[in-house]
């Protein structure tokens, strides 16, 4: 992991998200210029906006919108109070916002959870956001949705601002309680965004990966 910028890693990654959603749905950016830099891993946090991003789509009946939203809060000041699950602190947030179906709210507790699927059965893998959740751990951050029914749905990423660049940052290290393979698996999907998603998630638990669409 090093120093990173996220408002520019999402500027550098646009186009290819633009290329995989599709020209019915807008992709709207709202970047702020001056973030403080966070520990990240680049790949990761494109993992991050490709699986966010890829579940706005899915979300979008017909034409549509994702507005890709990065900005600097200070958790627990008077302009952002303190949130029951994020620490007090400087974060930078990573947002993706969607208008599409929404999500009903029995569920919306789960969605994190690995193959827990929100799609129509045999549609979806159930790992895209369970791998977000992954890699928002890794990274000592903490990732929410606002969601109703018909009104879209928004996932803010919290990432640990660096306020403080000249300390010296460790690598973040997988904990101990995480589960590890070193197997080599064959991942067999006729669609390639399931198929992505399921190799990188394997690859973060330390799995080699064979990977072909039928």
């Amino acid at each position: 992991m090093k120093l990173t910028h996220i408002s520019r890693v999402v500027g550098d990654f646009v186009a290819i998200l633009r290329r995989i959603i599709g020209e019915r749905i807008d992709i709207q950016l709202q970047l702020a210029s001056d973030l403080p830099p966070v520990q990240a891993d680049v790949n990761q946090i494109e993992q991050i906006l490709l699986s966010l991003v890829i579940k706005a789509r899915d979300a979008i009946e017909g034409n549509g919108t994702i507005t890709i939203t990065t900005v600097s809060v200070q958790v627990g000041d008077a302009e952002f109070p303190c949130l029951s699950h994020i620490p007090p602190g400087h974060y930078v947030i990573l947002q993706i916002s969607d208008t599409g179906c929404g999500i009903d709210p029995a569920i919306r507790s789960r969605i994190f959870e690995p193959f827990f699927i929100t799609k129509p059965s045999g549609k979806g893998t159930g790992l895209g956001l369970a791998t977000v959740a992954v890699i928002v751990k890794q990274h000592h951050g903490y990732i929410d949705v606002q969601s109703l029914p018909g009104q879209g749905s928004t996932f803010p990423v919290y990432l640990p601002a660096l306020m403080d660049t000249v300390a010296v940052v460790e690598d973040v290290a997988f904990g101990k309680d995480q589960l590890f393979g070193h197997e080599t698996v064959l991942v067999v999907e006729d669609e390639p965004s399931p198929l992505h998603l399921i190799a990188s998630a394997l690859r973060l638990h330390g799995y080699q990966i064979e990977a072909t669409d039928v």
